[in-house]
Parts: C-alpha cells; structure tokens; sequence
C-alpha cells in the first residue's frame, strides 16, 4: 500500500498536472516505487504520448512508497482532486484509491489496463529551447481566432531564432529573438508541423517549457522543477502530402 502526503503547495502542482493530463488520456497505468510515481500513457488516437515522473522528495516526510502498479479513470481521479483546495492531502494508493483532507474522504476502485506496457521512446537530440508556456498558449489561442480547425502549426528555427506560423493563408507570424528564448546547440535548423489541438492541450499556463524538435519529428515539450518532477508531451508531426 502507498501512502503519500501533499503539502498543501505540492498539492496544487500534482492537481494542475492530472488536470492537464485528463484533457489528453482518459485512463492511465499508475507504475510505483520506492522512489517516486510514473505515468507513461498514449491517448487514443496514437498521436501524443505522455510521461510524468514525480520524485519521492515530492511527497511529505511520513510518506511510505513500495513498488506497485494499477490503472485509473484519470478524468474521474481529477474531478476528485478539484474538490480539494487549500490543504495537505492523504492519498492511499491500493485496490481502493483513497483521497483525504481534513473531514473529508473520497475513494474509487481502480482499473485494469489493457494492451501492452507503453513505453518511453528514445528520440534524438535537436533544437533545444526554453520559452514560457504563456507565449505557446497565446500562440494557440491566435491560432483558434484564424482557424478553429485543428489546423498545423509549424515551428521553425534558424539562426538564434524561433518562428511559429499558422497553416493559413492569412497565417499569424511569430518571432522569438534570442533574448527571450534560452537555446542550446544554436547551430540546428529545424521545421516541423504538429497538430494545434494537441499543442493546446499540452500547455500548462504560467509553467517554463522546454520544447525539443527537429525536422519533421516528434516535438517534446517538457514542464519540470529540476529532479522533482517532469511532466513530457511527446506529439508526433503533421505530414503533409504532396
């Protein structure tokens, strides 16, 4: 049995995490251990993949973790956790999932995933760069003023600077000078397409991102707070035919 403990500040970052994800998957495989909690999921169309890692120095001091595995309705699971705010939370992770808090208490059964075990893919370096998700988020949101279609969105970078164009003939253009992106490995050229319903779904407001792409590959966007915790989309790109 896992017993885990959320500070009331933790809480809310595990909260607006599974609340990001249930926008993606419906139900995902909880995989336990003594050292922390991981989901790797794919939603149902096979187009995005999603990895969260949450190191056990996440959890309270009095939190006990042991190696354990169970799937959850994770859009049921979040309906839960919104209705706790402002508080430390108990979780009992088991056959029962038991959530707690003050004189309040919720449980529901898990779940048998079926399918095989998903698993992390080993993708190759390109450009890496680090943006505010607010500047992805708008990005997306003028997207939907021009096309409310899940049209392509195409990033492309060259020369220390980062270009996002809509698939539109009255596209919206965005530059990113170097000053307000963090870039490594700045020599790589890159373009690739990917799906604006998904890049919606996949941001998180007010979170540091980092976004890893090369041409016409899967983007990973990346949310973390150093060793603690990361959370990894990894769309596929669109394709266009000729």
């Amino acid at each position: 049995m896992n017993k885990l403990i959320l500070s009331e500040d933790n809480f809310g970052t595990f909260q607006k995490i599974i609340n990001q994800l249930s926008t993606m998957i419906m139900e995902v495989q909880f995989e336990m251990s003594e050292e922390g909690l991981n989901i790797t999921a794919m939603d149902g169309a096979q187009v995005c993949m999603a990895i969260l890692d949450i190191n056990k120095g996440f959890f309270e001091e009095g939190s006990e973790l042991c190696k354990d595995s169970f799937g959850l309705n994770i859009i049921k699971f979040n309906t839960i956790l919104k209705r706790f705010k402002g508080e430390k939370v108990f979780l009992e992770l088991g056959d029962i999932v038991k959530i707690e808090a003050n004189k309040k208490k919720f449980s529901m059964k898990t779940i048998q995933i079926l399918g095989d075990k998903k698993v992390k893919p080993n993708l190759e370096k390109g450009a890496v760069i680090k943006l505010k998700s607010d500047f992805l988020k708008e990005v997306v949101e003028d997207g939907d003023s021009i096309s409310p279609n899940d049209s392509g969105i195409t990033f492309s970078y060259k020369d220390k600077k980062l270009t996002i164009t809509m698939e539109n003939p009255h596209g919206t253009e965005y530059h990113c000078e170097n000053d307000e992106i963090g870039v490594q490995n700045e020599e790589v050229v890159v373009k690739a397409s990917y799906s604006k319903n998904y890049l919606k779904k996949s941001t998180i407001p007010g979170e540091d991102v980092l976004i890893n792409m090369k041409n016409d590959y899967p983007i990973t966007i990346r949310y973390c707070d150093g060793d603690v915790w990361h959370l990894d989309y990894i769309i596929a790109p669109r394709i266009e035919n000729n």
